[in-house]
């Protein structure tokens, strides 16, 4: 009986093993095609020996030079991500283009939080968007971050008014994830725009 019972547990382990597998693998590369796993894409030298890897892809009904403005106003503050609003730190995304948000170039931060985030590292108008981010970028922000957390407490002791600034709900929330952040790391995010048949 209990022979049976390891049996049944071993077959049940190896089930779960191999459908979590092939759920991580879809995960990585969902929406992208077989041949487009290998394709070379902007960015991809930013972090030389990644530990992990992703690349997914949707088709969008609107040409490369139609959505680049979408994706040069994106951050906290600004566009937000046009991700679930309870998620988009912002509380919701944007829905249109707004002209203030179009200019980017190599050095910016494209902000995450109040503080700080990914710092643009290089950029092909219309084309691709690489962002970075590693510890030494996270700690200096934290650093400026908190240097300007100390002025303004100095300021509000010395009855000058200092407006209260709630958290919003998706912030605290993806503040808890980056929370979590390993301590030494380095990461980058491509955003690339292909150009199909269709004017897609």
């Amino acid at each position: 009986m209990r022979v049976r019972y390891m049996v049944a547990g071993a077959a049940i382990g190896t089930m779960l093993g191999v459908t979590i597998s092939r759920a991580r693998r879809w995960w990585q590369t969902w929406g992208i095609e077989t041949g487009e796993k290998t394709k070379v894409l902007a960015g991809d030298d930013v972090v030389t020996v990644p530990v992990a890897s992703e690349t997914r892809g949707i088709t969008i009904e609107a040409a490369p030079e139609d959505v680049w403005p979408w994706l040069v106003q994106m951050g906290f503050a600004r566009a937000g991500w046009y991700s679930y609003d309870r998620l988009d730190q912002r509380g919701k995304s944007v829905d249109g283009i707004v002209a203030d948000w179009q200019t980017l170039k190599v050095g910016d931060i494209m902000p995450t939080h109040p503080g700080g985030g990914f710092e643009v590292v290089a950029i092909e108008p219309g084309r691709s968007l690489v962002l970075r981010s590693d510890t030494a970028l996270v700690a200096a922000q934290a650093a400026a971050a908190d240097a300007a957390a100390k002025t303004k407490a100095k300021t509000k002791d010395s009855g000058i008014g200092v407006a209260d600034e709630s958290v919003p709900v998706g912030l605290q929330a993806s503040g808890a994830i980056l929370g979590a952040t390993p301590q030494q790391f380095s990461a980058s995010w491509a955003f690339v725009l292909e150009p199909m048949p269709g004017g897609r």
